[in-house]
């Protein structure tokens, strides 16, 4: 339980701090923080958020379905990166 409570802090905080690293700089570099972000969240490293994974960030989890757009079950890296661009530019 403690480990699982530790893991889920720091993806928290990888996230945040991939968050915070991207405010204001270029679009490649929101990029990489994005997928540092996925790739935190990606803790079996199969290159593929699965719901158990997403499990651990509330917001990710509440819209995997919206942001699995294959429909497959996982959220790919494509997948992570496009929400993310959505959120910026919903037009």
């Amino acid at each position: 339980m403690t480990n699982k409570l530790i893991g889920t802090i720091t993806v928290a905080a990888l996230a945040l701090c991939a968050a915070a690293n991207a405010a204001g700089k270029p679009e490649v570099e929101k990029a990489k923080a994005n997928a540092d972000t996925f790739a935190a969240l990606d803790r079996n490293g199969d290159k593929q958020i699965s719901r158990t994974e997403a499990g651990v960030d509330r917001e990710l989890s509440d819209n995997f379905a919206y942001i699995d757009t294959d429909g497959d079950g996982f959220i790919s890296l494509a997948e992570f990166l496009a929400h993310f661009e959505r959120l910026r530019d919903p037009t």
